[in-house]
């Protein structure tokens, strides 16, 4: 009797050792909370009139490097998605995708032109990413020293307009936000084929008509190709 009642206390002994190497363990706070840092960022999301059905979405993978990924939805002409990944205790950004093909638009010059405007520009600088270098830079003032040193003698050069049409189709489908005094009231989906005349052209992009609005797209969502 008296052996097991000292075995009986030797093992509470070693349980409550146990017990106390154990490593506290602590409830996440917010800002390792994944989900509520992604919260975060969408509430910080620059949506303005340009953009749309924001939303977010938190997702677990079997990658060791990359175990926690987030999503942050937004529509625009086509419908976009940033990816983050979740590093330590914060959201860095990745990549940008058009949800509608898959296309990683992350170096195109359709996701910089949206990634490179300033107020989208310094949402995303908070979350890693640096401006790229294709961004637009402020324009130079023109003085009349530079006016006389562009100035050449000689007969005048006409210039020789590219032909465009005066419309271009879709060659993959989009979505055109509709607009009710100045501000998005939902949006039109506008399948492959579809012919919109056309506006203007500017660099990678062009510029067609719908309706009552005008809307920006990249030159190759249409048939028309970049001027050589």
């Amino acid at each position: 009797m008296k052996f097991t009642t000292l075995l009986v206390i030797a093992l509470l002994g070693v349980l409550a050792w146990f017990f106390m190497q154990r490593p506290e363990v602590l409830a996440p706070t917010a800002t390792q909370d994944p989900v509520a840092a992604m919260r975060r960022v969408t509430a910080e999301f620059p949506d303005g009139q340009r953009f749309y059905d924001v939303s977010y979405d938190v997702q677990k993978t079997d990658s060791m490097v990359n175990p926690v990924i987030g999503y942050l939805n937004f529509s625009g002409i086509v419908n976009y998605q940033y990816v983050f990944h979740w590093l330590g205790d914060r959201w860095v950004f990745s990549r940008m995708i058009c949800r509608d093909n898959g296309k990683d638009f992350t170096d195109l010059p359709g996701g910089l032109e949206i990634m490179d405007r300033p107020e989208m520009s310094a949402f995303l600088a908070r979350y890693g990413r640096a401006p790229s270098s294709t961004a637009i830079p402020p324009p130079t003032a023109v003085t009349p020293a530079t006016l006389n040193r562009n100035i050449t003698s000689g007969p005048p050069v006409a210039p020789s307009p590219r032909q465009l049409p005066r419309d271009v189709m879709l060659t993959t489908q989009i979505q055109i936000p509709i607009l009710v005094d100045g501000k998005p009231s939902g949006s039109a989906t506008l399948p492959r084929g579809t012919r919109l005349p056309l506006v203007s052209v500017s660099g990678d992009s062009v510029t067609v008509r719908h309706v009552n609005s005008t809307a920006n797209i990249p030159i190759s969502f249409t048939d028309l190709r970049p001027a050589p």
